[in-house]
């Protein structure tokens, strides 16, 4: 699979190939998977953290498929409203730095539920559509 993991997190940069290291925050990541939808990739991973705890983790990683061709407005539509309720969140409470490394590992554990698409499985859309 041709795949791309958009981040701003060291730890999956190290340990992964394919990856679109972005510097900056998690909207920064976001902003940056919204642009490559509308470049022909798509989204493996869901835009959006797995709890609600992990809205204010300073890091982000974003399972992308290259190749998907036209963007799908779904897809969009998912990221879109993914920036807007990150950045809401944010202004309820904010970043918390407090915790870096955890969330850093946190971040590229969740990426393992993954591994075998990256290490050259079948590409599905996972919690997209």
């Amino acid at each position: 699979m041709n795949y791309l993991i958009v981040t701003n997190n060291n730890l999956v940069a190290k340990q992964h190939k394919n990856i679109r290291f972005v510097t900056g925050t998690v909207d920064s990541v976001l902003t940056e998977a919204r642009d490559l939808l509308h470049r022909g990739y798509g989204l493996i991973s869901h835009p959006l953290p797995a709890s609600l705890k992990l809205f204010y983790s300073p890091y982000r990683s974003i399972l992308m498929k290259a190749g998907y061709g036209n963007p799908d407005a779904f897809q969009v539509e998912v990221m879109e409203n993914s920036i807007r309720l990150h950045r809401k969140h944010l202004e309820e409470r904010g970043t918390d730095c407090r915790h870096d490394g955890d969330y850093q590992y946190l971040d590229l554990e969740l990426l393992k539920a993954y591994d075998s698409l990256i290490s050259g499985g079948e590409a599905h859309e996972v919690g997209i559509g």
